[in-house]
This record gives structure tokens, sequence and C-alpha cells, in this order.
């Protein structure tokens, strides 16, 4: 049997106080979880599925909207950007030499 203290922490004297710790068996840790134990996960475990479906549900519903939102957003940027580099291209003053290279080519 080993005493370990029950916040947790070392206890840094030589000689702990009774109240701060708590007697445990190595081996019991060791075990596992207790027959009653397992019987109270089994009998939790159709609610833990239940909403284990609901956040798969909920993941894969995301997933689709956030996919469609991207590329409705991603398409409106790209076009921004197209008009934003057409608009530069237009005011800057190689704009006149580009064109006539276009025609000729």
């Amino acid at each position: 049997m080993n005493s370990i203290p029950r916040n947790g922490l070392r206890v840094v004297s030589a000689e702990p106080a009774p109240a701060d710790m708590v007697e445990v068996y190595v081996l019991d840790l060791l075990d596992g979880p207790t027959l009653q134990e397992l019987d109270a996960i089994e009998a939790e475990w159709p609610l833990i599925a239940a909403d284990i479906a609901a956040l798969d549900d909920l993941a894969e519903t995301l997933r689709v909207t956030d996919r469609q939102v991207v590329v409705d957003l991603d398409s409106r940027r790209a076009r921004r950007n197209r008009r934003r580099i057409i608009a530069a291209t237009l005011t800057s003053s190689t704009a006149v030499i580009f064109p006539v290279l276009r025609a000729v080519a």
C-alpha cells in the first residue's frame, strides 16, 4: 500500500500529516473498472452513441454548408480581383501598349 497526497501535490516534509494522505492500493489501480462500473458504462452507451451520431450529422451538415459558402465566396473574390486588375491595367501608363501588342499578335 502506498500513500499519496490527497490534493495531488507532493508533501515536502519528511512526515506528512495523516489528514493530507489517502491510502491507495496500487494493484487496485491496475485492475481496471469494476463490474458495477462496466455495467454503468454499458447502460450509458446508447446515450453516448446517440450523441456521437448527432455530432456526426452536425459535422456533415456544416461541412456541406461550408463547402458551398466557400465556393461562392471564392468565386466572388476572384471576380473582384479580376475587376481590380483590369481597372489597374486600364489606368496604368502601360495600358496603351498592351492592347496594341495583343491586337498585333
